[in-house]
């Protein structure tokens, strides 16, 4: 916040010298302001940068899995989803990055998520998680949203999701000493019979499990404070 502007007071009696004080201090004040006006914009112009490039980071390496071993894309009339989510210490998720081959599932979502509502929450509660049994949100709709109930999910929010998914998958990512669990990485599929679990378990837990930690770790580096991250666009 900047400084205060001094009123002089409305009946007051002006002692000589008393004006030239009062009017160089509000002149410093107007200073002050406006330094930190400036100082203010900058800094949203260097948290704006740092959120594309941890975003763009992140990306980056689901695209990689995307195209390798996840083979987004290969299957008729399934679409497929990954999202990486840190955990904060307030109490929810925040997304770092998400990839999908649908322009229209690839577009940001909510810009925080509850720890104790998904999948999300019982693959973090829980180390790993794969479900697969969701109805056919098109013939089966009240059904589908019974089901996302049982996550904790209530039917109000599932009703403003775009992708209504039949399997997700996700896991705990740790750090690489393993004292320190970091984040959550979910994959989604509209076809409940897109992956197998121990196929995404061998694909998430042994093959990529280390450099996602590395990742994590440096993307929590260069995030200031991650209670406030989303008031600062991440």
């Amino acid at each position: 916040m900047g400084a205060k502007w001094t009123r002089w007071p409305k009946d007051a009696k002006i002692e000589p010298g008393q004006l030239n004080t009062y009017i160089r201090s509000n002149s410093t004040i107007i200073e002050e302001n406006t330094q930190l006006k400036v100082e203010n914009e900058q800094l949203k112009e260097d948290t704006s940068q740092l959120s594309e490039d941890v975003n763009s980071l992140c990306e980056s390496y689901l695209y990689k899995l995307a195209k390798g071993p996840m083979k987004f894309g290969s299957v008729d009339g399934c679409y497929e989803r990954m999202t990486l989510y840190a955990h904060s210490s307030n109490g929810s998720f925040i997304p770092l990055g998400r990839v999908s081959y649908n322009p229209e599932y690839d577009k940001k979502g909510r810009i925080n998520y509850p720890d104790d509502q998904g999948c999300i929450a019982k693959a973090w509660r829980n180390n790993w998680h794969f479900s697969n049994d969701y109805p056919d949100p098109e013939t089966a709709t009240k059904r589908y949203y019974q089901r996302c109930e049982k996550d904790g999910v209530p039917e109000d929010i599932m009703k403003n999701v775009k992708m209504k998914s039949r399997l997700y998958c996700g896991f705990r990512i740790w750090d690489n000493s393993g004292t320190e669990p970091l984040a959550v990485l979910i994959a989604e599929a509209t076809d409940p019979h897109r992956y197998q679990e121990e196929e995404l378990r061998s694909i998430f837990q042994e093959e990529q499990k280390w450099f996602m930690g590395e990742l994590i770790k440096r993307v929590k580096q260069r995030i200031p404070d991650f209670k406030e991250a989303k008031l600062k666009g991440f």
